[in-house]
Parts: C-alpha cells; sequence; structure tokens
C-alpha cells in the first residue's frame, strides 16, 4: 500500500493470467473470466481497513492438472482501490509470475509408494502374513 493509503476503507483484488485470458479471484475464492472492465471487477476482499502490508491467499490446495492448467505460465497482480478514489485502481507494476509444468499421470507420492514401499515391504515381507486366511 502506499504510505497515504494506509489505514483508508478500501478493496484488495486479485487477478491471475493464463495465456492472455484475465481472472479475478472473488471473495468466495472462486476464479471467474474478468472483461478487463474496470466497473465489473470484484474484490476478494472489500470495504476492508488498508493495512501497510495485507496477506492474501493466491491458491489455497488446487490441483490445476485436474482442471487442465498444465505446462503454462501465470502472471498474479495484486491491486486495491480506496473508498475515497474508487475509480484509480492501484496494482503492482510486475506480476508474480509461477511456472506448471506438464501433467504427470501419476502423482509423485503413488511413485514413491510403488518404489520404496510396496515393492521392498508389502511384497517381500507383509504379504507372507497378511492375506486371505492368515
Amino acid at each position: 500500500m502506499e504510505a497515504s493509503h494506509v489505514n483508508s476503507v478500501g478493496n484488495l483484488y486479485i487477478l491471475v493470467v493464463v495465456d492472455e485470458q484475465i481472472f479475478m479471484v472473488q471473495e468466495s475464492g472462486d476464479y471467474v473470466l474478468w472483461d478487463s472492465v474496470l466497473e465489473s471487477l470484484q474484490p476478494v476482499s472489500s470495504n476492508k481497513t488498508l493495512q501497510a502490508s495485507e496477506p492474501l491467499t493466491l491458491f489455497d490446495d488446487v490441483a490445476f492438472g485436474t482442471v487442465g492448467v498444465t505446462d503454462t505460465a501465470l502472471d498474479v497482480y495484486l491491486a486495491y482501490d480506496t473508498i475515497v478514489e474508487p475509480d484509480q485502481l492501484y496494482y503492482s507494476a510486475a506480476p508474480l509470475s509461477f511456472s506448471i509444468g506438464e501433467s504427470n499421470s501419476e502423482a509423485a507420492s503413488l511413485s514413491l509408494y510403488k518404489s520404496s514401499i510396496s515393492a521392498p515391504i508389502v511384497q517381500d515381507r507383509c504379504i507372507v502374513c497378511h492375506q486371505a486366511g492368515g
């Protein structure tokens, strides 16, 4: 926040750019396609007393591969406005950038289980006693 805006009331926004499409994060946590018209922009947190530092959650337990987002880059812009100047949007000049790799058909945890637990432990030791009939 700019120092002159600290302790004023305003709204916080998160915008995520994926392949030239811009999504806004709503208060519900949903990502909705934004039409780039300022009047349609919805805040992630509204009517809040702005602090010098604001904690924001960008992604919470999102499995990008399961919704078809793989092998791409994401740019995240953080923005805010104030009630005094509602038509003035203040935002980060440079985005937070993330890359999402290509989707892997087998989860890393399953791969670890198969190579480090199932074969050397379960199949070699446990299966001897733990079977139908004891």
